[in-house]
């Protein structure tokens, strides 16, 4: 019975691992500058947590183990504010999504 729970749970973490999808993009500010050190962040429905990425100084992210064809939020913080949240589909495998940042009076309005 042991060993049948462990072979269940095992082929259950192979499903899922399979069938993660991986989501990159760049951010670029209001003026179409990469915004390095942006905080990106994608909260889907199935998760406690968000998952979250870094910017690189060209403003390129990358996000991994997302869940395959689920609807989530993405948002991102930069220069001490936050964006409002936008709906992404993570789709199968991996896709890139490129984020466009706007002043929106303290905060930024994010654009797909």
């Amino acid at each position: 019975m042991l060993f049948r729970t462990f072979i269940l749970a095992a082929l259950l973490i192979v499903t899922f691992t399979a069938h993660a999808a991986d989501i990159t993009g760049s951010v670029k500010d209001d003026s179409n500058r990469p915004a390095g050190g942006a905080q990106v962040f994608i909260k889907c429905p199935d998760r406690e947590k968000p998952s979250e990425g870094t910017t690189n100084k060209y403003g390129r992210y990358r996000i991994t183990g997302l869940p395959n064809t689920t609807w989530c939020e993405i948002w991102v913080f930069y220069d001490s504010k936050m964006s409002n949240h936008a709906r992404i589909n993570t789709g199968s495998d991996s896709k890139d999504i490129n984020l466009r940042l706007q002043r929106s009076g303290k905060n930024w309005t994010l654009n797909l």
